[in-house]
């Protein structure tokens, strides 16, 4: 994948199964509220997902991990188990879930 946000096809089923391995392994909260947003926006920033995370649509959810600080450490942990990739851009970083 050269740039984010690039068509790919969405495999709604391999989202549902991540989600499942996260929840499943203990994962920490900001983990799985990191990858519910991105499994609905799919390409988002940092700052995106920080104000989505305090939204009424997630707050519930993302009651103990709704600071910059937690939704980065989120998006590291994804990343490093391979299941987002990040790329830095005009207005900081964008965020893309990955479907191999």
């Amino acid at each position: 994948m050269d740039e984010l946000g690039d068509k790919l096809p969405i495999d709604h089923e391999l989202i549902k199964e991540n989600m499942r391995k996260l929840v499943n392994s203990d994962s920490r909260p900001e983990v799985i509220c990191v990858y519910k947003i991105l499994s609905k926006c799919h390409v988002i920033s940092t700052n995106d997902i920080v104000k989505l995370a305090i939204s009424p649509e997630y707050e519930k959810e993302c009651i103990s991990c709704a600071s910059a600080e937690s939704i980065y450490r989120g998006l590291r942990l994804l990343q490093e188990l391979g299941l987002i990739v990040g790329k830095i851009s005009k207005g900081g970083y964008v965020w893309q879930l990955v479907f191999c």
